[in-house]
């Protein structure tokens, strides 16, 4: 009775409070149980899963190719079994999606780790590309700092980069990207109202000691040309009397920082370290 549908039904009822607390869990457990029941269909008596019928239920339904137990096909079943839960080790920490990227460097899903776990954790990317303005091949491992259109911001040689798929809209083009977890983030938000307020005024009053960013966009009384898109992503730009942040440090501002706003709104990201 414990290779029986009846047996499995027990053991997802007796495994049902883990559902809510994590479905995963749940079927670990269920599947776990499941594949046993299974592989004992694969040998030549099969197994009792209509229990208490007498009817035993294999598979596959030809008998030469199920397996006898104890025999050397078994074994060689065995041990193909423990050499694939081996290479899956390495996945066993950061989840099937995340062993997966790192093992083909995919950066969608790289980006799409990144956007599920913003502000949790501090993130790197191990990234081989292309510069779409220079064509020259680029590697680094690149602190991550947001998202952008579809791609993510990084730290490259100080400068912050937009890296994507889209030639038109991002600086580097990513060949192979590895998102790698660093330690616990904590971001702290402010929202600023920027009427009658400079941007000078502002860092006077940040906190320089922690990692911060600034996004929002403002309207200032001095007008200025539209802003060439020659490095496509850029933190900070002036286009008529808008100014545009987006994930902008203190070095991005300088140009603009005596500038008085009329109106608008600036947002402050603290990344904080745990504990800090």
């Amino acid at each position: 009775m414990t290779h029986s549908i009846l047996a499995l039904l027990v053991v997802a009822m007796l495994a049902g409070p883990l559902y809510p607390v994590n479905s995963a869990w749940f079927w670990a457990v269920v599947g776990g149980y499941w594949s046993h029941i299974w592989i004992d269909m694969v040998n030549l008596r099969g197994a009792d899963l209509l229990w208490p019928s007498p009817v035993r239920v294999v598979f596959p339904g030809n008998r030469r190719y199920r397996l006898e137990t104890g025999s050397k096909a078994e074994m060689v079943l065995l041990t193909s079994f423990l050499a694939f839960s081996v290479l899956l080790y390495p996945v066993a920490g950061s989840g099937f999606r995340v062993g997966l990227q790192h093992l083909l460097g995919n950066f969608e899903m790289a980006h799409d780790t990144f956007i599920k776990n913003a502000g949790s954790y501090w993130y790197t990317l191990k990234l081989d590309a292309i510069d779409n303005l220079t064509l020259e091949h680029v590697e680094c491992d690149c602190q991550v700092v947001g998202a952008w259109k579809m791609g993510l911001i990084v730290i490259k040689d100080g400068e912050p980069r937009a890296v994507g798929l889209s030639q038109d809209k991002h600086n580097l083009y990513p060949t192979h990207a590895e998102l790698v977890k660093g330690e616990p983030l904590r971001v702290v938000a402010h929202r600023v109202n920027m009427r009658g307020r400079s941007l000078r005024w502002l860092l006077d009053r940040l906190d320089q000691r922690h990692t911060f960013y600034l996004s929002g966009q403002v309207v200032v009384g001095r007008a200025a040309a539209p802003v060439e898109n020659i490095d496509l992503y850029r933190p900070a730009s002036l286009s008529g009397k808008v100014l545009r942040l987006h994930y902008a440090r203190e070095a991005e501002l300088e140009p603009y920082l005596g500038l008085v706003a009329a109106e608008g709104e600036v947002y402050v990201q603290f990344w904080l370290r745990a504990g800090g």
